[in-house]
């Protein structure tokens, strides 16, 4: 925002949602209702683009934690915090071996086009632990540009004592008139992110963003061992 630009930029997003391998289900924290809400499978979805980010849980701390998105982890700076404020900056690998990141880690940020009853709207879904390793198989064996995305199935996967659930994806025609209606959300979706990759986003609005949520789904947060399964780097 400048002084000739009055204009904030806003996350078209309309919900954040995450998979949870306790349960074996979505579920997006609903600002207005100050609940988690659970999202019964089938899910079907339109993947817009991607983008990698930093999840995770600060045992020290007692927050989550939280990061600015990327499209390249190996050339894009990142920075991480926690409630506490800014815990490290850099790329990806160096904040990946700070003494104060224990609990960070590597997440996929998905966003979507979905319905909600008739509207397709945009989303954003939160990818990490074993889920983050099934969806980067996933995407291996197929060109998620080409059609839709959905969930109907899980499987269960055991570390140690902790069993957890793991969304099996697979894909799905797209009628003409639904993959029109996606170009459009994904236009909105891009100008959106030239703004916000383009470093017009100050740290302020950063913090505003994700911290709320962070903290608002503590309650919620996966167990440790989930969060820290199988990540691929």
């Amino acid at each position: 925002m400048s002084r000739s630009n009055q204009t904030e930029v806003v996350n078209p997003a309309k919900r954040f949602i995450e998979w949870k391998g306790s349960k074996g289900i979505f579920s997006y924290y609903d600002k207005e209702k100050e609940e988690n809400v659970e999202m019964p499978l089938p899910f079907t979805f339109i993947v817009l683009d991607t983008l990698s980010t930093i999840k995770g849980y600060s045992d020290s701390a007692g927050s989550g934690f939280w990061s600015n998105e990327v499209r390249n982890t190996t050339k894009d700076k990142m920075t991480l915090r926690n409630k506490d404020g800014v815990v490290a900056e850099g790329l990806y690998q160096e904040i990946k071996g700070h003494r104060d990141a224990t609990g960070a880690k590597y997440s996929q940020s998905v966003y979507i086009a979905y319905f909600e009853g008739k509207d397709l709207v945009i989303g954003n879904i939160q990818i990490m632990g074993a889920a983050l390793n099934a969806w980067i198989d996933f995407r291996g064996g197929n060109d998620i540009m080409k059609g839709a995305v959905t969930v109907k199935d899980k499987v269960e996967g055991k570390k140690g004592a902790t069993v957890y659930q793991i969304p099996v994806f697979e894909m799905k025609e797209l009628s003409a008139e639904t993959e029109a209606k996606a170009i459009e959300l994904d236009k909105e979706l891009q100008s959106y992110l030239s703004e916000y990759l383009g470093g017009s986003y100050t740290k302020e609005q950063e913090d505003a963003m994700h911290g709320e949520e962070e903290e608002k789904k503590l309650a919620a947060v996966e167990p440790k061992s989930l969060i820290d399964d199988g990540l691929p780097f």
